[in-house]
């Protein structure tokens, strides 16, 4: 910092005021860049929330479709309120003996991967449809590398995650 202030001004203190009011400036400008960088940031991620949610509905729609369930109308998604906010999402639906449609982030031997799987309130039944992969090949492979205990464990924990508040799920 005293670099910047010149040899000059370190007798004067009204020269060594200007410079330091020159470094505030300069410090100003720099946090309001700051500031309304990620005050914009902000702002595309509240507007692109819409966009996103409406695109992960037209994706389980359609993935459900291309699977033999072309009764089934999708509702609205609405917010998880427990810890697995962060890796599932679920849609109120009709027209089938389902109530909501999930799409979970299920950990296997390749990684996190999204599946998709319906669930029945009044039965507590979860049946799961299919992994949202980058195809059947790869999906066959999951299938394949894929326990069916972690299946079936996802199935029997759709009941708290979907219903239960967030203290209750562990």
């Amino acid at each position: 910092m005293s670099d910047m202030i010149d040899e000059e001004a370190e007798g004067n203190p009204a020269e060594m005021l200007l410079a330091y009011k020159k470094q505030l400036i300069q410090f100003g400008i720099f946090t309001g860049f700051l500031v309304v960088l990620f005050a914009l940031t902000a702002l595309f991620s509240v507007l692109s929330a819409n966009h996103y949610r409406q695109g992960l509905r037209d994706v389980l729609a359609d993935t459900l479709k291309s699977r033999g369930y072309e009764d089934i109308e999708l509702d609205e998604l609405y917010e998880i309120k427990n810890p697995f906010a962060v890796s599932a999402q679920v849609c109120t639906v009709s027209g089938s003996g389902y109530s909501h449609a999930v799409i979970i982030r299920i950990t296997t031997m390749v990684g996190p991967v999204p599946a998709v799987f319906l669930y029945d309130s009044s039965s507590n039944k979860a049946d799961f449809i299919c992994y949202l992969t980058l195809g059947s090949r790869v999906e066959r492979m999951l299938l394949d590398s894929t326990k069916h205990s972690l299946l079936e464990y996802w199935a029997l924990r759709l009941p708290a995650i979907i219903s239960a508040p967030f203290e209750e799920v562990q």
